[in-house]
């Protein structure tokens, strides 16, 4: 099965019988066939892959959302201490280990993987329909996907949400009302039909 919503056909109708008239009496009508329902089209707005890339980098990268509030705290003393003259914060040099450098690095990893998931969603998007020939509509589908991205990012606990800000953002009950709220108004969005030219008899 595509992971495109498949838009659904425009088709001019032409040739039928009105009811008492003689055949062919109808004028011609534009009539919409096919495409995924609303069901069908809420799965594919879930870039279920990239959310899966997504967690896996972020617990590979950030398995502890405590370490990165540690770190933060550390980036803020070390910060004060040079701004009132404390030198370099107890590195001499070069003499930097890995593990000061994890420490410098930790505060900005949750934002810096949430990002890469949500330039990829668009991306990833994109890459499926010109794999498809470019037949389906991706558009309406990156952009619903990318905010379902976010949504899902927030539910499943990205780092980000739990220690990228100075007060945790997430919060169990909001998520849950995020995900119901964007699962029943997403497939609302449908990709525009696509014209069949050509009358269909």
């Amino acid at each position: 099965m595509s992971r495109l919503v498949q838009p659904s056909r425009t088709v001019l109708v032409s040739g039928s019988v009105t009811r008492g008239g003689p055949p062919g009496s109808a004028p011609p009508a534009m009539v919409s066939v096919g495409g995924d329902g609303f069901m069908d089209r809420v799965a594919k707005y879930i870039p279920g892959e990239v959310l899966a890339g997504y967690m896996s980098l972020d617990r590979g990268l950030v398995p502890d959302p405590n370490a990165v509030r540690k770190a933060v705290e550390v980036a803020k003393t070390t910060a004060t201490t040079r701004a009132a003259g404390g030198g370099s914060g107890g590195t001499t040099g070069m003499a930097v280990s890995q593990a000061d450098v994890m420490t410098h690095l930790l505060p900005y990893l949750p934002a810096v993987v949430f990002v890469i998931g949500l330039v990829f969603t668009p991306l990833y998007i994109w890459q499926l329909s010109r794999n498809s020939g470019g037949r389906a509509p991706w558009v309406t589908q990156a952009i619903v996907s990318t905010l379902a991205f976010c949504v899902w990012a927030y539910a499943i606990q990205g780092s980000l949400f739990l220690s990228g800000f100075d007060t945790p953002l997430y919060h169990g009950s909001l998520a849950a009302a995020a995900v119901i709220l964007f699962t029943l108004v997403s497939g609302i969005f449908a990709p525009a039909p696509m014209t069949t030219p050509g009358p269909e008899s």
